[in-house]
């Protein structure tokens, strides 16, 4: 029999998260069935579960679309998405540094190896660089698994530990990726100087 839930909307998101954590488990226990997982945030009398603020570089190609896709999309769930683009150098602030945001659309590149590009997102730091891991997530078993994947010589070795993260990953869910970008890097000796400063798209140099 599955357990009873709360039925009183959360007086914060901290709140809001904490519940979400009972439901989760309720639900990798089989306690509570998929269908009735967001039962345990009962509609307020707008149709509302609880409020989420979505931070983004409103520059960023093709981000303000995806942001009004999820307030639409989350809208039907019940889940109150208020956008809030802003310039560069403010998101970095925002997301990275402070942090003050719910949500957040990030661009992000696996810069040609996972050592540069993917771990950076998901180890446990809080340093407040750009473009590393702004959600707080923290893995013991997964800082050491790239830690590892770094250092080890053999390629074999390096794909296997690497195909251990991404499983860790993927139970855990500490982010996701709505779209993925596939753009060309053009080598000639002629074309020099071309890319001299930072991206500021991308973090990248």
């Amino acid at each position: 029999m599955s357990k009873a839930l709360k039925t009183q909307p959360p007086e914060s998101l901290e709140a809001a998260m904490a519940e979400l954590e009972k439901i989760v488990s309720s639900m990798e226990d089989g306690e509570l069935p998929l269908e009735r997982s967001l039962a345990g945030y009962k509609r307020g009398a707008d149709g509302r579960r609880f409020r989420l603020r979505m931070v983004y570089n409103a520059a960023q190609a093709g981000f303000n679309a995806m942001a009004e896709i999820a307030r639409d999309n989350w809208k039907a769930l019940g889940v109150e998405l208020s956008l809030e683009p802003a310039e560069f150098q403010v998101v970095l602030e925002k997301v990275f540094k402070k942090p003050d945001f719910d949500v957040s659309l990030q661009p992000y590149t696996t810069a040609g190896d996972p050592a540069i590009g993917i771990a950076r997102a998901y180890v446990t730091m809080n340093e407040g660089r750009p473009f590393t891991n702004p959600t707080g997530y923290s893995n013991p078993k997964l800082d050491g698994i790239f830690a590892q994947a770094a250092t080890v010589p053999d390629r074999q070795d390096r794909r296997r530990l690497y195909f251990e993260a991404q499983r860790i990953i993927a139970e855990d869910l500490p982010r996701s990726e709505p779209i993925e970008s596939v753009y060309e890097i053009v080598c000639q000796k002629r074309c020099c100087d071309f890319c001299s400063a930072l991206n500021e798209n991308t973090g990248e140099s």
